[in-house]
């Protein structure tokens, strides 16, 4: 992650570590995928922690974009969630953008996501 033109990559996840898991977009059509993943996380010593509303439905979305803020503020605030992983993505990132990018570059973590 480069922030203010310098390359900062965090440090590889280890047994024990802290993984959050936000819907940051879209609501997922079947919510039992986050359990599947926080199972396959578990199985290689990880600690999941799942955001407030990455289970939520709010129209096409997960919750509003205020919700969608405050759960990915609260898991790049959080010092002992060492990645963040995306359930869903799409669209709705986007509008998150504006709002979160003086966080992302405070602590240095993984962000995994998928689709655009």
């Amino acid at each position: 992650m480069a922030v203010n033109g310098v390359y900062r990559q965090p440090e590889f996840l280890r047994r024990g570590d802290r993984v959050g898991i936000v819907s940051p977009a879209g609501a997922l059509q079947a919510p039992c995928i986050v359990e599947q993943a926080a199972a396959a996380l578990s199985s290689w010593g990880l600690q999941t922690v799942v955001a407030p509303h990455a289970l939520g439905r709010n129209g096409y979305y997960s919750g509003s974009v205020q919700e969608r803020i405050g759960d990915m503020r609260l898991m790049l605030g959080d010092d002992s969630i060492k990645a963040i992983i995306c359930s869903y993505g799409g669209y709705g990132c986007v509008h998150l953008l504006p709002h979160i990018c003086e966080d992302i570059g405070r602590n240095t973590k993984w962000i995994v996501g998928m689709s655009d």
